[in-house]
């Protein structure tokens, strides 16, 4: 990351200095560019945009994950209706991950992380 960062702003790799919100967001000091990091088993996901906050997230399904309670705990009222309204559990899986995905995407955007309400903003699935 440090290497692709110092590509984009023309500098050194050490002369890089990170920053972090009081949510964990890291930053660079004294600079515009925003970037945010993602990474789920070997993949990984760095997007970078010159002068605004960024926020990407990308998630390995696991099978093991109780979908239902987890839906329960992030999904909107209205997101948990079109979730249950799947009645195929690969597309509800589906539609979790999709939300998931896009609300962390979001969140750490914002710069607040999970300590913002996810349950309070909503996406189409």
């Amino acid at each position: 990351m440090r290497k692709i960062l110092s590509q984009y702003l023309g500098s050194t790799l050490s002369s890089i200095k990170f920053s972090y919100n009081m949510y964990g967001k890291p930053y660079i000091k004294n600079n515009r560019l925003g970037f945010n990091l993602s990474n789920s088993n070997e993949y990984a996901v760095l997007a970078i945009n010159s002068d605004t906050p960024t926020g990407v997230d990308i998630e390995h399904e696991n099978v093991e994950l109780d979908l239902n309670h987890m839906a329960l705990a992030i999904l909107s009222k209205d997101e948990y209706q079109q979730f249950s309204a799947f009645k195929n559990k690969s597309l509800q899986e589906k539609a979790f991950y999709r939300a998931w995905t896009c609300k962390e995407a979001f969140t750490k955007c914002l710069g607040l992380g999970f300590s913002f309400d996810v349950r309070c903003c909503q996406f189409n699935l």
